[in-house]
């Protein structure tokens, strides 16, 4: 019956094993097909696997530890995200900038290896063109408030149908501060406009509400 037994665990040790391989082996490969990158590391910053993504765009890893393959570095980074999993073996996330002008967004995750070590499990979605497009927007935005702030003439930001930006004429115009101002519904707006044109004054308005882009300024 010992012998029955201890043979017994053997293959049972043996089958665990085995169910424990073939399910790293899926991992591995669902890691591989990622449109992201991904790589295991240990709490020394040396990288134990990296995926397809990483390597075709980073190299192979060979043992090299995060901050070297990745940003050329011979210290880690100021702002290491991954010493907060190994700490406190929580998950938490990061946007970093990269080399030539790239930027990820990067998820960070405990994760046990088939000898229950702790590792750092690091996904990274390259959020490059979104970036770009906030900073392009960022630009307008800038060069839109310039020209605003430097013209003679009123120029209202209406939003849901309350006021939610007024350059310098607007004040001048109603002799109102843009602090009082900034809030006000379009009815607000109507109620402060010569009686004379508060008609001609509501109908714009509610064509731009609709989305009418097409509307010829008016002189009286």
């Amino acid at each position: 019956m010992i012998l029955f037994g201890y043979y017994d665990f053997r293959i049972s040790s043996k089958r665990t094993q085995e169910v424990t391989s073939v399910e790293r082996t899926r991992l591995y490969k669902l890691l591989d097909d990622l449109p992201a990158f991904a790589y295991l590391q240990g709490d020394e910053y040396f990288i134990r696997y990296a995926n397809r993504y990483f390597r075709e765009r980073f190299g192979r890893a060979n043992n090299k530890k995060c901050y070297e393959i990745l940003f050329n570095l011979t210290q880690p980074c100021n702002e290491c995200h991954i010493s907060d999993v190994f700490d406190n073996k929580a998950s938490n996330e990061g946007e970093l900038a990269f080399p030539k002008g790239k930027f990820y967004q990067i998820y960070y995750y405990p994760f046990e290896d088939e000898n229950k070590e702790l590792l750092a499990l690091s996904l990274g979605i390259d959020v490059t063109n979104r970036k770009k497009a906030e900073y392009k927007l960022k630009e307008s935005e800038e060069k839109f408030r310039t020209i605003a702030e430097q013209s003679v003439m009123g120029i209202l930001i209406v939003q849901d149908g309350v006021i939610k930006y007024a350059n310098k004429s607007v004040s001048e115009i109603n002799e109102f501060s843009n602090q009082e101002i900034m809030g006000w519904s379009t009815s607000d707006l109507i109620k402060v406009i010569h009686p004379d044109d508060r008609d001609i004054a509501s109908k714009r308005l509610g064509r731009l509400g609709l989305g009418d882009e097409k509307i010829e300024p008016s002189h009286r």
